[in-house]
């Protein structure tokens, strides 16, 4: 299942970026989250449940440094989000723990794919292997299994204040605007679900961090399916409940009935542009180029 669900993900992921990437910058942080949890997914899926050493060894370690960015890339687009302005170049500051993690990870990312594989043979062999093989340059895995989850949900907690102090100074604008409203239940089922699925890992990581891992213990754990359930439903509940989020499409309102106009008021025929007022006039009237999703005054009038 958990395979399924990272695909669906994926999916949806690409679908935000093609309808957004032009009128919303600030979605590509959005697809960025899905596509590295799904990416964690599979990696989950191949290691413990498919057991195929070659998908284990394209997905585990090589990978890790990226599941540093959700915690930072959900927190901008929170933030840009409530403040409607994009990044700048003082939020690669959040890129701090990536950058980090992928020196730390580099002696085994550059390594052979033949000894990725052997890696993956053992870890195969027993999941154990996980906390004492592919290990850093300078930090254990152990490290970075627990230090993952934490700084999502640190970072859930600013956004979480972010989204408090936004409510508490437009609720006039959240009571009257039906898109800022559709915007923050968003935002608010975001990191909901996003802080579920971290605690969850975290939780399932310190109680397990001193035992033997087996598969059987990992699917006995509530927790560990609370948390599939949430990554599950995250992308389920974009596609059903906020469509207009994953289209970029405002809420619809019915526009007020406005009284057809008859005639058009051009210029005088001695203005010298009334010729040129005339022909755009005409063209609009006749091809009504502003039925089209895609029309520009910029490039179909220059």
């Amino acid at each position: 299942m958990i395979l399924y669900i990272s695909l669906f993900s994926i999916i949806t992921s690409a679908i935000i970026a093609i309808y957004n990437w032009r009128i919303n910058k600030n979605a590509l942080l959005l697809t960025g989250i899905f596509v590295i949890f799904s990416t964690y997914g599979l990696t989950h899926y191949f290691t413990i449940y498919n057991l195929d050493a070659f998908w284990t060894a394209i997905f585990y370690g090589n990978l890790s440094p990226f599941w540093y960015l959700p915690g930072g890339m959900l927190y901008l687009y929170t933030r840009n989000t409530l403040t409607d302005r994009p990044s700048s170049w003082k939020d690669a500051i959040h890129l701090i723990p990536f950058v980090l993690q992928a020196i730390n990870m580099a002696p085994y990312i550059f390594s052979s794919f033949d000894y990725k594989q052997e890696i993956a043979h053992l870890i195969l062999t027993d999941i154990n292997n996980v906390r004492t093989h592919a290990s850093g340059f300078f930090l254990p895995p152990a490290f970075a299994f627990v230090t993952r989850p934490s700084l999502i949900i640190i970072y859930n907690i600013f956004c979480f204040r972010l989204i408090y102090g936004y409510s508490h100074k437009e609720q006039i604008t959240l009571d009257k605007n039906k898109q800022n409203r559709l915007v923050y239940n968003w935002l608010i089922t975001l990191n909901l679900a996003i802080l579920v699925v971290s605690s969850g890992f975290l939780y399932l990581t310190l109680k397990l961090y001193d035992q033997p891992i087996s598969k059987i213990m990992i699917d006995a754990e509530p927790t560990h399916l609370v948390s599939g359930v949430a990554f599950a439903l995250l992308p389920l509940a974009l596609v059903v409940l906020f469509p207009q989020i994953l289209y970029g499409m405002p809420v619809a309102v019915a526009p007020k009935k406005l009284k057809k106009a008859t005639t058009v008021n051009i210029v005088g025929a001695d203005d010298p542009l009334s010729e040129t007022a005339e022909s755009i006039v005409d063209y609009l009237q006749t091809e009504k180029p502003y039925l089209n999703p895609e029309f520009d005054l910029e490039h179909n009038f220059i």
